[in-house]
């Protein structure tokens, strides 16, 4: 479990009692329980059709009964599943702008084929469509965590290396064989 540190400054001048205290590390502890949750669902490449805007995901997260059995108070609930999804977005954004560095800087790419990619880049869907394949067989996989297990084929590796090699053939594939074929 990752750790999360941030600084709570205290202005007033009678300091918190050791019983407030507690019950503010207690709202800690539960808010990185939920932020961690919806890391552990949402930060795949499958989910990204659901974290944009994030009302999927906060519907999702009110029925899984989750600030019920952690009995925290729903705002401290909302804030910090729309905390983990800011995370999640920003990440997603890095990725992003890494891939289209590297489309700008690759020079054995032609023209049509940065083009296919960029639009690839714009569509969110393509991506949970085209993760689930085996970039080495072409078979169906499954994703395991980070990890990309292919059943046909037993081949293994970050589904992020899967997915952008699948793009990659793809994208070739289209100007090869052109839109239709």
């Amino acid at each position: 479990m990752k750790s999360i540190y941030k600084t709570i400054y205290q202005y007033n001048k009678v300091p918190v009692s050791a019983a407030d205290m507690e019950r503010l590390q207690e709202i800690a502890r539960d808010c990185q329980e939920v932020k961690n949750y919806v890391h552990t669902r949402y930060s795949g490449i499958h989910s990204l059709s659901k974290i944009y805007p994030g009302y999927t995901v906060q519907n999702e997260m009110t029925k899984s009964g989750l600030r019920e059995r952690l009995g925290l108070p729903s705002v401290y609930f909302y804030l910090s599943v729309f905390d983990a999804l800011a995370n999640i977005k920003s990440q997603w954004a890095y990725i992003k702008g890494q891939v289209e560095k590297n489309i700008r800087n690759n020079s054995n790419l032609t023209p049509e084929d940065r083009h296919y990619l960029r639009f690839v880049m714009k569509q969110s869907q393509c991506f949970a469509s085209i993760s689930s394949e085996c970039s080495c067989c072409g078979a169906q996989g499954l994703r395991e965590g980070d990890l990309f297990r292919c059943t046909a084929c037993q081949a293994e590796l970050p589904e992020r290396l899967n997915t952008a090699r699948n793009v990659l053939k793809r994208g070739k594939k289209v100007y090869r064989e052109g839109p239709h074929g």
